[in-house]
């Protein structure tokens, strides 16, 4: 479980549970930090999950209570923190 964009990673103890759209829950097995600059610190903590291998998890309400606004339309998301943009993504077309 090594990435170019975490830090410190710690076994989580313990995990999170989050539903999927399937019905099924996944459990994290890790805690991490990401090591996105412009983030404030409250963003950067994060959860790691060794069954989510089609991309990540973004807790927008976890942005959003860091002071961070979000931004979606039917093809990207921008994520602002005092104005500057801090994170964007794309929607792959055919995804829910």
């Amino acid at each position: 479980m090594n990435a170019p964009y975490i830090t410190n990673i710690k076994e989580a103890d313990p995990g999170i549970k989050v539903l999927c759209p399937n019905h099924q829950f996944l459990t994290s097995t890790h805690t991490a930090d990401l090591t996105y600059p412009n983030l404030p610190p409250s963003a950067k903590s994060s959860h790691l999950f060794r069954q989510l291998a089609s991309g990540s998890l973004l807790s927008i309400g976890q942005l959003c209570d860091a002071d961070c606004q979000a931004y979606f339309d039917a093809s990207r998301m921008i994520i602002l923190y005092n104005n500057k943009i801090v994170l964007t993504g794309t929607r792959t077309k055919g995804e829910i």
